[in-house]
């Protein structure tokens, strides 16, 4: 037990010298709360050039959405420009094809006069060939209507006779007059 009491003995003593050498500090108290952050005064300059940075997002959006409305109105525009010449290309074949059954002299007068009668009706008011047309015909006698127009301005016609003359036949008193 002595060589135990002996060991204790120098550890004690140990611990002594090495408390000597090296005082145990006092733990720091707060007297007063740690200084504060001093304020900064925003300038005019860093006011602006954060309102600009929060802005610049919201006009790419902005910028973004007018953009793609220019496009789709252009390709809108070009669609309708690509659907007018079509339709342009379709008119001038199919007058084309009217004018060569007009010109063609191995068709008949009945053909010939068809095709002179839509070119005078169908052609802008400002279309040469359309004056050609309607020159020719007045000048072959081809101006009368499809049959078709004449049975429907025959049955006008009898219609309007009919009516006259029961309005003549009605005596003045029963007419309201």
């Amino acid at each position: 037990m002595d060589s135990n009491h002996d060991d204790d003995t120098r550890i004690a003593q140990l611990e002594q010298e090495l408390a000597a050498l090296h005082p145990p500090r006092a733990k720091a108290t707060r007297v007063a709360p740690p200084p504060a952050m001093p304020r900064r005064r925003l300038s005019g300059w860093m006011l602006v050039a954060s309102l600009f940075a929060v802005s610049l997002p919201a006009a790419a959006w902005v910028h973004g959405q007018a953009r793609s409305d220019l496009v789709t109105q252009v390709q809108r525009r070009a669609l309708h420009s690509e659907a007018q010449l079509d339709l342009a290309a379709r008119r001038q074949e199919i007058a084309t094809r009217f004018l060569d059954v007009a010109l063609d002299a191995g068709r008949s007068p009945d053909e010939q006069n068809s095709a002179l009668r839509y070119l005078a009706e169908e052609l802008g008011a400002k279309s040469k060939v359309r004056r050609w047309a309607r020159k020719e015909l007045s000048r072959t006698g081809g101006e009368q209507q499809h049959p078709c127009a004449q049975r429907r301005a025959a049955k006008a016609r009898a219609l309007r006779e009919a009516l006259a003359r029961e309005h003549q036949a009605q005596p003045a008193s029963s007419c309201g007059g």
